[in-house]
């Protein structure tokens, strides 16, 4: 095998195991230039459901990543060209499996995360002010990402990657008993949560779930009102 047919079979064998779920990868070789070759490595993640398609979109970008304006398609190129050297079918391949890992791992982890949700159930009936009300929520959702720190969605959650894309939603408890029942479903439903409760009074505060896949998170937290 010869010309880029080398570093697309290389590259199949490396990135097959992450050819499934919402993450697909397309590998077409262009023609050689000039001794040389051009491999794009078109990659997108997309979740569409029947009633609302996700459309595609597609960026060519050398060496690198984008996330669409909708968060949901993503697209790279690589472009692996000389000017004064020729690549050796090996080291094509080698560079190419190098970029490449490091993109498609960038973009698991940017794809789970954009498909995360942390939720926060705040009760309603504190009469404190508004910031002492926000630092129980603080409170409670650092707690459960350091309790779940090593859980997978947290991580992607959390990553570097995925810092200006955090989604999360804030859930009302009218009071205590409210908060303790919401606890009680969550249960139920086999989430992982902490209820954070204030120190040193011993008051219950608020309730925060670790990051969840958002179809999972809107099951955990069905029949909950959100905060207004």
């Amino acid at each position: 095998m010869d010309g880029p047919g080398a570093a697309v079979a290389a590259l199949r064998a490396n990135i097959e195991r992450w050819d499934r779920g919402p993450l697909k990868v397309s590998i077409k070789p262009l023609p050689a230039t000039n001794g040389g070759a051009v491999v794009p490595i078109v990659m997108r993640w997309s979740q569409p459901t029947p009633h609302q398609p996700v459309p595609e979109h597609y960026a060519t970008i050398t060496a690198a990543m984008r996330r669409q304006p909708d968060g949901k398609a993503w697209s790279a190129q690589y472009r692996l060209e000389h000017e004064s050297y020729v690549y050796s079918d090996a080291e094509m391949a080698r560079l190419c499996r190098k970029l490449v890992l490091r993109t498609v791992q960038a973009m698991a982890r940017a794809a789970a995360a954009a498909a995360a949700l942390d939720c926060i159930i705040v009760r309603k009936d504190l009469e404190w002010p508004l910031g002492a009300l926000m630092a129980q929520a603080c409170h409670a959702s650092m707690a459960a990402v350091e309790e779940n720190r090593h859980d997978e969605a947290t991580t992607a959650y959390l990553h570097a990657d995925n810092l200006l894309g955090m989604h999360k939603v804030v859930y009302e408890a009218k009071s205590e008993t409210a908060l303790q029942n919401a606890a009680t479903k969550l249960r139920e439903r086999g989430a992982r949560f902490h209820a954070w409760v204030e120190q040193p009074e011993g008051i219950h505060t608020a309730i925060a779930l670790k990051p969840y896949p958002r179809t999972v998170a809107r099951v955990l937290c069905k029949g909950f009102r959100l905060l207004k």
